[in-house]
């Protein structure tokens, strides 16, 4: 450990120090800092990095739970191995979530309370489900306190709340304009025998009112909350980031502007004659914002998908999905190309890698920024699953192993995610064999048929049985669904073999689209990861019933030089062959000569 390592071991023990001063106070036996923010998002802004403030662990999910006794950190197997090196010397114990013999943090909390313990948290970035979930879990009659943000009294110079302008998106790249939307909302409110609708899930809120903002980095989403009734629709942001065009449309558009801090007092009050049916989603809101709605309404807990089908593209949003794929893929490819092909790369960096990627992105027309951090990571840091280099860790490629590069792009109208291991030395046949078999299983899953009333699960163990049958597996789901220029990973929808009680499971249905990524991560060594988009499609339909599959919309070759042709079946081979033909054809007409020679070696039939 370097003395920069140390001194920050230092600050972060530190700051535990002043929290459990903090604790102590307040009397709080126990204290939650989850990874959230005011409306339960997966990537969040800076003001709301609380966790990573105070642990040191970069990563975008964890749950850090300190008492007077110890500091532990539950993160998923995405960040098992760079957790464990951040967390090195702070004092703080990693628990890897769904491991055997690991226990879950609601399991561990309800080991260590005693009657009468108190177990604190800031109930403005918990939902409201996982109170519940907590509550019912603990062996013991504990104390909650959720009023307190005790994070915020440590971090002196915490950054302001993000509050950039919001703009309307035009019914060119909605596909539908925002009274449709609204009315279909609205026939839900009354199949339910509702009154009226709580929304605090930013992407659903934009979907909804067709707005898009800057407040969360690689996603345009604005900070904002949404209350709609049979007659009338509220739209809680900051005042400052409504410029005078979008104020406009707000009012043609019937939406009541309301300062975003308003909301809590709004709900208490705004329906004081009568408690009116109120529909929202416990697990998308927040516990501070449940315990205001519920104050003057009377609940009804129905997912956010239910109410908000953005799920399901249109014909608008597929047609763009299509040209900006088709965009990204060239700016794939020529990354590709170049790294396969130049020269000397003695030079090149896993940084200067993603740098040169958003160059060839930012040639594409609608392009706007990554819909992610790019993930390029060298050889043995690939077997981090969410790897991303810093200054310090910042590897110098070298013609040899692989280089795993998983990176996405935000385009006016499309969102897209793409991962691919590029060989640039030599590979041991072991390797080879790995990456043949992550290739199989995602041709496998992208090529199946099947009949309607699927869900994901159903169909997880395509991509997976190439390597099972090897005795390896990956700790992440095998896809997730993606937003139409919106958050990369939105669901309902996703490809997973394990059944889960926070996450929904919901049948595949014609216009969504998922991605198909296995992988394998072999920790000191390496890590393999193979991912293309696929449009869910109807493909036919005969007396035993509806059969869908998948329209794959990424394009970029897969790395031959990786491939054992004698470990594939001939299904296989011709699944690749087909796919590399139509990667082909593709991408020629926006490719140089010289770009067009190697593509056609690397799209050969094998």
């Amino acid at each position: 450990m370097d003395q920069t390592d140390k001194m920050q071991n230092h600050i972060i023990r530190s700051r535990l120090d002043a929290l459990r001063i903090l604790m102590k106070q307040k009397q709080i036996d126990f204290y939650l800092v989850p990874t959230g923010d005011d409306h339960q998002s997966e990537y969040i802004g800076d003001h709301y990095k609380a966790r990573e403030y105070l642990s040191g662990f970069t990563g975008s999910a964890g749950t850090l739970l300190v008492s007077a006794e110890m500091a532990g950190l539950w993160t998923d197997g995405r960040y098992f191995i760079q957790a464990e090196k951040e967390l090195e010397g702070t004092s703080i114990e990693l628990f890897r979530m769904q491991e055997d013999g690991v226990p879950g943090l609601t399991e561990y909390l309800a080991g260590q309370v005693w009657d009468g313990a108190t177990i604190g948290f800031d109930g403005r970035v918990v939902s409201a489900a996982f109170q519940k979930g907590l509550l019912h879990a603990m062996p013991k009659i504990i104390q909650i306190c959720s009023d307190v943000d005790l994070a915020d009294q440590v971090w002196t110079d915490r950054p302001d709340r993000s509050a950039d302008q919001i703009y309307p998106l035009e019914k060119s790249l909605s596909g539908m304009d925002t009274a449709a939307k609204l009315g279909m909302l609205r026939k839900c409110i009354d199949e339910m025998t509702a009154d009226a609708v709580l929304l605090s899930t930013l992407d659903d809120i934009m979907w909804l009112y067709n707005l898009r903002g800057n407040d969360v980095l690689y996603t345009p989403v604005a900070l904002t909350f949404a209350y709609i009734t049979k007659e009338s629709a509220w739209l809680f942001a900051e005042k400052s980031a409504v410029p005078e065009e979008t104020n406009r449309y707000l009012t043609t558009n019937k939406i009541t502007l309301e300062s975003y801090d308003q909301i809590y007092e709004f709900l208490m009050k705004v329906h004081q004659e009568r408690k009116k049916k109120l529909l929202l989603d416990t697990a998308a809101v927040s516990l501070t914002l449940y315990e205001a709605a519920a104050a003057g309404h009377e609940i009804i807990d129905l997912p956010n998908y239910r109410l908000i089908p953005k799920a399901v593209k249109n014909q608008t949003e597929l047609e763009l999905c299509r040209n900006y794929h088709l965009a990204d893929a060239v700016a794939v490819t020529k990354l590709i190309c170049w790294l396969k092909t130049h020269p000397d790369i003695s030079e090149e960096t896993e940084l200067s890698v993603a740098d040169r990627l958003e160059g060839y992105r930012k040639q594409q027309k609608g392009y706007t920024e990554p819909s992610f951090e790019t993930i390029a990571a060298f050889g043995e840091h690939a077997a981090m699953i969410h790897f991303t280099a810093d200054t310090e860790t910042n590897a110098v490629l070298r013609r040899e192993g692989m280089l795993l590069l998983d990176s996405g792009g935000q385009y006016v109208g499309a969102t897209t995610d793409i991962t691919r291991t590029i060989v640039l030395g030599n590979l041991t046949d072991e390797q080879k064999q790995q990456y043949t078999a992550v290739a199989c299983g995602m041709l496998k899953l992208a090529n199946t048929e099947f009949l309607y009333g699927c869900t994901g699960r159903n169909l997880d163990i395509l991509a997976r049985e190439p390597l099972w049958k090897l005795g390896l597996d990956y700790r992440h789901g095998t896809g997730h669904g993606v937003g139409s220029f919106l958050s990369v990973h939105e669901g309902p929808q996703a490809f997973r073999w394990k059944m889960s009680e926070t996450q929904p499971e919901v049948v595949l249905e014609p216009g969504m689209i998922i991605t198909d990524e296995p992988g394998i991560y072999i920790e000191g060594s390496h890590g393999i990861r193979i991912e293309n988009e696929l449009l869910c499609i109807e493909k036919r339909a005969n007396e035993w019933g509806r059969f869908l599959g998948f329209e794959v919309l990424t394009h970029v070759p897969i790395d031959l030089d990786a491939i054992l042709p004698e470990q594939m079946s001939d299904e296989c081979k011709k699944m690749l062959n087909v796919y590399h033909t139509e990667v082909y054809e593709l991408l020629c007409p926006y490719l140089t000569d010289n770009e067009q020679k190697w593509l056609f070696t690397q799209t050969r039939e094998i």
